[in-house]
């Protein structure tokens, strides 16, 4: 059993995989930042050679790269190489027909990443290139691999487009497709069925890698410590079990989630939870005084100045022993942002609160609230 189709197979499709590895992911990233319209032609002129039959692939190619043919005339002429007829011709044949399936599952990988990760790079003052490559590729590495595999596996099987412009010559262009089909045409079943079993065994074997590439979630395989940098709470409280906020340039307490939006431990932890007011006070008998509210709090404090966090939850329009004047009424979807300012001081600190949007108090309105001291939070 002459084993030439076989390595020769494995030469035409390594060289594809290895061409339409870069050749995919540079069209998959670029493609991807253009306009709308031209994105969609490219996509599609792309694409085509995934939906058209080999053959037609093949004949297309003869056109191009034949001897009598503009470019396969001038190689030709200029560097005295045969473009068709010859083993590497049926590179030609494979990267295009491959080049669709790497290029659309790199596409959807790209599409899946988080585009924060790369703001968040560029903030640090990494270059594209080193956020490409170090931050981008090793999020969508899976369906990389998987795209590289899947264009291998069918560039090792391709038959229509090979056999048209490669043809079929013992020791010099067979390949395993080709070899079946023509031991079948001369009644060599016997054989026939070796080469079909070795191309059944090289399938399942890819088919194998790329099922041990589908790993769904990374952070549950993953034994070891994670660090998990992010601005997005949301995003903490998903993924993490214990947090730490930077206050400062400088980390604070480790605390799990639960304490963190509860009693939030520095000013930074407070603003993390969406707390919006921090107002200055003073300790005064009984707690501490707002300055330019004269509300008293209270809330346990050594001597001198603080800063008071009152969260949206911890107000309360519309009645209460409290008045102020609405500065500003700001109008969303569903609610409305409402600022209050001191009824005796025009240049007074603002106080932010959320209230429904049908029920929003009217600018220049006096206003009655109320303040619940135990959702406050004094920081020295």
């Amino acid at each position: 059993m002459d084993w030439y189709p076989f390595l020769n197979s494995l030469r035409i499709a390594a060289i594809s995989a290895v061409v339409v590895f870069f050749t995919g992911i540079a069209a998959a990233y670029y493609i991807a930042k253009l306009p709308r319209l031209v994105k969609g032609i490219l996509d599609v002129i792309l694409t085509l050679p995934l939906v058209l039959p080999p053959a037609v692939v093949g004949y297309l190619l003869l056109r191009v790269l034949g001897p009598k043919r503009l470019i396969g005339a001038w190689v030709l002429e200029v560097f005295s190489i045969r473009l068709v007829m010859t083993w590497w011709s049926a590179i030609f044949a494979t990267v295009v027909v491959v080049f669709p399936l790497m290029y659309r599952t790199v596409r959807g990988a790209f599409e899946a990443f988080d585009e924060t990760l790369a703001y968040a790079g560029q903030t640090l003052g990494l270059s594209n290139t080193y956020i490409f490559w170090h931050i981008r590729m090793p999020y969508c590495r899976q369906g990389v691999l998987a795209g590289a595999v899947l264009a291998f596996a069918r560039a090792l099987g391709e038959y229509g487009a090979t056999s048209m412009i490669a043809d079929y010559t013992p020791g010099k262009t067979a390949t395993v497709s080709t070899t079946v089909y023509q031991l079948w045409q001369v009644g060599n079943d016997t054989l026939a069925l070796k080469w079909v079993l070795v191309n059944i065994g090289i399938s399942a074997v890819i088919l194998l890698v790329v099922n041990m590439l589908e790993k769904k979630n990374l952070l549950s395989d993953f034994d070891g410590p994670i660090l998990w940098v992010s601005h997005d709470l949301g995003e903490c409280c998903r993924n993490c079990r214990t947090v730490c906020v930077m206050e400062n340039g400088a980390s604070g307490a480790v605390t799990d989630m639960e304490s963190l939006v509860r009693r939030p431990a520095t000013q930074s932890a407070a603003r993390l939870t969406g707390c919006r007011n921090f107002l200055s006070a003073r300790s005064c008998e009984g707690g501490v005084r707002l300055d330019g509210w004269g509300i008293t709090l209270p809330l346990s404090t050594g001597d001198g100045t603080c800063t008071v966090a009152i969260p949206d939850s911890a107000v309360s329009l519309g009645a209460g022993p409290y008045r102020a004047q609405v500065f500003r009424t700001i109008l969303d979807l569903n609610e409305a942002s409402v600022l209050l300012r001191p009824t005796w001081d025009a240049a007074g600190p603002l106080l932010r609160v959320s209230a429904p949007k049908a029920a929003a108090p009217v600018e220049g309105t006096a206003v009655a609230f109320d303040l619940l001291p135990e959702q406050c939070l004094c920081y020295r």
